[in-house]
């Protein structure tokens, strides 16, 4: 199986920008 290095590391990155204005839009709801 190949392994899409490249992928993965959008994938990353992508997640953490989700997470991180999940947490933005928790601190704005909370607030």
């Amino acid at each position: 199986m190949f392994f899409d290095i490249a992928g993965a590391l959008r994938f990353f990155t992508n997640m953490q920008k989700m997470h991180f204005l999940f947490c933005l839009y928790l601190k704005f709801v909370t607030c």
